[in-house]
């Protein structure tokens, strides 16, 4: 049986510790990760943990996908390049790391998904070569789903039957249907949500 790595931080290493978390659900989850995106997101991982707190106060709220794409169209081309990756950064922990935090708002994890794919695909345009970033648009869904155990394990939730299957009704969540067919439930397909963001 297996069993996930211990979660408590020693000597305040987090690069260690998420890289560990996220080995193990790469593992978990059969999914081969190249040293470079495994990097990227360890550092991503580490650098959210940082700023985690704020998507809980009260005044803060999880920063707007939609202004943040307005912002790049009208910058110049390396500001957009920036806040391309950024929106994608963005994308990708609010729907692997924050996935509850879209059941709140009129848009699914669908739109999170295609927006930082698209940003991430962006991203790894102007570059020459194969890089992270093209890699991250291939795989973002999956990415997502890691980083998903990844805050599971950090954050050692419980959700009972019933609230995953609400979870996944409002969130369209990947993870939490194959979850849900790991104990046997079949749900409906969750309701279509807005393509938009207030």
């Amino acid at each position: 049986m297996d069993q996930t790595p211990g979660t408590t931080i020693v000597g305040g290493d987090l690069k260690a510790y998420f890289g560990d978390l996220l080995k193990f659900a790469a593992e978990n989850q059969r999914l081969q990760l190249s040293p470079l995106l495994h990097l990227y997101v360890t550092d991503l991982l580490a650098a959210f943990t940082e700023s985690s707190h704020l998507f809980f106060q009260k005044e803060a709220r999880i920063p707007i996908l939609a202004d943040i794409l307005q912002e790049a169209i009208e910058a110049d081309m390396h500001r957009r390049i920036t806040l391309m990756k950024q929106l994608g950064d963005v994308a990708l922990m609010v729907s692997g790391y924050f996935p509850e935090s879209v059941s709140r708002r009129p848009v699914d994890l669908d739109y999170y998904h295609r927006m930082g794919e698209i940003a991430y695909s962006e991203v790894g345009s102007v570059m020459d070569e194969k890089n992270v970033f093209a890699e991250l648009s291939a795989d973002f869904v999956k990415v997502s789903d890691l980083i998903n155990e990844v805050s599971e394990a950090t954050q050692s939730r419980d959700l009972s039957i019933l609230k995953l299957i609400d979870f996944y009704m409002q969130t369209g969540s990947h993870r939490a249907f194959e979850k849900l067919k790991k104990e046997g439930i079949l749900p409906l397909r969750p309701k279509p949500t807005h393509s938009f963001e207030p």
